[in-house]
């Protein structure tokens, strides 16, 4: 048992981080959701046991045999959807916590802390690098320093740096090309390797299921949205912004920007 939460808890199972979560919070990646489920009954530490497809920890004995299984896999964006990015954008920028990372898209909140500001320094810092190596402007680019100024930084369960790097992985996801110069779906999955050691086991999961293309589910409700109504977007905007205290900002932000910087 890694953390567990009121409605929410995080397992390490045979090397591989797991998610229990109440039956109704979104479905993603890491996720299997239990009926009834209450983290308070669980505590890190706790032993895990997976056995003839049953999954047991503290007073919980899950049946995963018969389970309506989901994929993860981030869809293909609807044709024309990168107009409305702008719209997404806007969005973002009217709903980020001012803590979040939305600023580097050039939305500047009135006012920082001092910390806030150098945590948006390092990943500045780092997202220049990165976009020089995946637009293939430096051949010589070393991702795993552009990496070194982004991952594990500021704060959260999952750090708001990763989260702006598993943005950056779905945009790359959705649309290929952005990485193409810097060698496709591979250069996904050496960000989440360079990332790993700097991050807790728990971010650096979800960085490692990002590199593979897949997404949560308020992902999947965006990218079905970029081609509906300034409603359904605005509602898959704000439900990604609700995601964790600045994580859905961040990850949003990572979008944004890598779709922007690097042509989408």
């Amino acid at each position: 048992m890694l953390a567990a939460f009121a409605r929410s808890a995080y397992l390490e199972v045979r090397g591989e981080v797991v998610a229990l979560a109440a039956a109704g919070l979104d479905r993603g990646p890491l996720v299997i959701l239990v009926d009834g489920f209450d983290g308070g009954r669980l505590s890190p530490g706790d032993e895990v046991a997976l056995a003839g497809g049953r999954l047991r920890v503290a007073a919980y004995d899950i049946a995963l045999d018969g389970a309506d299984p989901w994929d993860p896999t981030l869809p293909t964006p609807p044709a024309g959807a990168v107009s409305r990015l702008p719209d997404v954008e806007r969005a973002l920028a009217r709903g980020a916590p001012p803590e979040s990372a939305a600023a580097l898209l050039g939305h500047p909140p009135a006012a920082v802390s001092a910390r806030h500001r150098r945590l948006l320094d390092s990943l500045c810092a780092g997202l220049a690098v990165l976009e020089d190596t995946l637009r293939g402007l430096d051949a010589c680019g070393d991702l795993a320093a552009a990496v070194g100024h982004i991952a594990g930084r500021g704060p959260g369960l999952t750090p708001s740096g990763d989260d702006v790097l598993v943005g950056v992985l779905h945009a790359m996801t959705a649309w290929p090309a952005l990485a193409a110069t810097a060698g496709g779906p591979e250069v996904r999955r050496r960000i989440a390797r360079a990332a790993s050691p700097l991050t807790t086991r728990i971010s650096a999961a979800y960085l490692r299921a990002a590199s593979e293309g897949w997404a949560a589910e308020p992902w999947h409700t965006l990218v079905g949205a970029l081609d509906g109504t300034d409603e359904a977007l605005g509602a898959a905007v704000a439900a990604l912004l609700r995601v964790g205290e600045t994580s859905g900002a961040d990850a949003l932000t990572g979008f944004c920007w890598a779709a922007r910087r690097l042509g989408a």
